[in-house]
C-alpha cells in the first residue's frame, strides 16, 4: 500500500521514543501527578519554569513479558520498574488520583499496587473465570474489570468484594471504559463495552447497584439477578469490538473500534451512528489490502477535534478529523501499534505497540 494515497499534514510530531521492552508491548496508560507531587518535584530539582507550567505525566506500559515499566514523558527515561509473577499482563490502569495501579491478564486476576509499594500487590481481586482484558477504576475505591468470561465485575477494593455483575454479552468483553467526571459528575456511572460479539453495551452501575442487593436466603446473588440488565446495545461492527471510548466533551456520544477495520461514532439519544471511519475508503483498490487493517485501540484528542485509531496493519495510526470523518495525518510505527492514550493534560499522544517502542508524539 503506497504511503502517498493521503495529502496531509501531520499536526504531531514523535519528541520522545521509550526504549527497554525486549518484547511485544500490549497496552498502556497515561496518569499525571497530583499537584501536590508535582511541587515535591520542583522542590527537590529546581526545574525551570518549562516544567512548572506543565503537569509531568507518566505513562505506564506493559507487555506480556514479567515486567511493568513507568515511564517519565518529559525525559523518556524510566521511572520505575516492576516485577510481576504471572507472564501475562494485558490491562493497566492508574486511580484517579494517582497512588493506585492495577494490572491483570491472563490468570484471571486484576492485582492492585500502591504506589509506595510496586513490590507487592495491595490485593488481588479473583472471580473471573477467564483472562481480564480491560480494568478502569471507577474511583479512588472501586474498580470494574472486563474478561473472557463474557462478564464484567465492579469491585470494592478495600474489601475486595465485587459489588455488581455485569452479563449480557455472549462472547469475551474485549474493550471497556468509564466516563470520567470532569465530564459530568451527574452521569460517571455510566460504563461502555465492546465484545468479540459484535456489540457495544452501555451499562449504568447505579441500576445493576440496585438490582443486586437483592439476595436470598444464604445471603449471595441468585443467578440471573443484577446480572443480564444493560441500559443500550448497539449493533453495526461486522467483527469483534476492540475498544470503546467516551467523546471527552459530550455526555452522549462515544466511539467504537472493531476488527473489520472501522471506528464508528454513536449517539445515545437515538441509539444510532453518527460517522463512520474508514480507511479503506480513502484508499484506491489497486492498492487496497486484501481485508483492511483492524482496528486496535482508540482515543480522542482533549477537544475531541480528532479521534486517533491504532492499527495493526499500515497505516499504523491515524488521525481523524471527528466532524468530516476525513484522515488528517499518519503516526507512523515500525509495527501494528497495540495501545494508545492522550495523556489527560492533552497535551501529548503515547502509542505503543508489537516494535517494542513507546513513542510520544505532540
Amino acid at each position: 500500500m503506497s504511503k502517498k494515497e493521503i495529502a496531509y499534514n501531520s499536526p504531531l510530531r514523535c519528541g520522545r521514543e521509550l526504549r527497554g521492552h525486549f518484547g511485544k508491548i500490549y497496552c498502556l496508560f497515561s496518569q499525571v501527578y497530583s499537584a501536590k507531587e508535582r511541587n515535591k518535584k520542583k522542590k527537590k530539582k529546581k526545574r525551570t519554569c518549562a516544567y512548572t507550567n506543565t503537569n509531568t505525566n507518566t505513562n505506564k506500559i506493559h507487555n506480556l513479558k514479567k515486567k511493568k515499566k513507568i515511564w517519565n514523558s518529559k525525559t523518556g527515561l524510566k521511572r520505575q520498574v516492576i516485577s510481576v509473577e504471572h507472564n501475562s499482563v494485558m490491562a493497566v490502569d492508574f486511580s484517579p488520583d494517582g497512588s493506585l495501579l492495577a494490572g491483570g491478564g491472563l490468570d484471571n486476576v486484576c492485582s492492585i499496587f500502591h504506589k509506595d509499594d510496586y513490590s507487592s500487590a495491595k490485593c488481588e481481586l479473583l472471580e473471573h473465570q477467564g483472562y481480564v482484558s480491560q480494568c478502569r477504576f471507577m474511583s479512588n475505591y472501586e474498580i470494574i474489570t472486563s474478561s473472557g468470561d463474557s462478564s464484567c465485575l465492579l469491585w470494592d477494593i478495600e474489601t475486595r468484594s465485587v459489588k455488581s455483575r455485569f452479563r449480557a454479552h455472549k462472547a469475551d468483553v474485549i474493550g471497556i471504559d468509564n466516563m470520567n467526571e470532569t465530564i459530568n459528575t451527574k452521569h460517571h456511572s455510566l460504563v461502555l463495552t465492546g465484545s468479540i460479539d459484535k456489540t457495544v453495551k452501555l451499562w449504568d452501575i447505579r441500576v445493576s447497584k440496585k438490582i443486586s442487593s437483592e439476595t436470598d436466603h444464604t445471603g449471595s446473588t441468585p443467578f440471573g439477578c443484577g446480572t443480564d440488565h444493560c441500559v443500550m446495545t448497539f449493533y453495526g461492527h461486522e467483527n469483534d469490538v476492540n475498544a470503546v471510548k467516551w467523546f471527552p466533551s459530550y455526555n452522549f456520544t462515544f466511539a467504537s473500534a472493531s476488527v473489520d477495520g472501522t471506528v464508528r461514532l454513536w449517539d445515545l439519544r437515538s441509539m444510532g451512528q453518527l460517522n463512520l471511519y474508514d480507511y479503506g475508503n480513502h484508499v484506491e483498490k489497486s492498492n487496497a489490502l486484501p481485508t483492511p487493517p483492524a482496528v486496535t485501540s482508540i482515543t480522542f484528542s482533549k477537544s475531541g477535534y480528532f479521534l486517533f485509531a491504532a492499527y495493526d496493519d499500515y497505516p499504523h495510526c491515524v488521525a481523524w478529523n471527528t466532524m468530516s470523518a476525513l484522515p488528517h495525518s499518519i503516526l507512523e510505527h515500525n509495527d501494528a501499534i497495540s495501545s494508545l492514550a492522550m495523556t489527560k493534560d492533552g497535551f501529548a499522544l503515547v502509542t505503543a505497540g508489537w516494535d517494542m517502542t513507546g513513542r510520544i508524539w505532540a
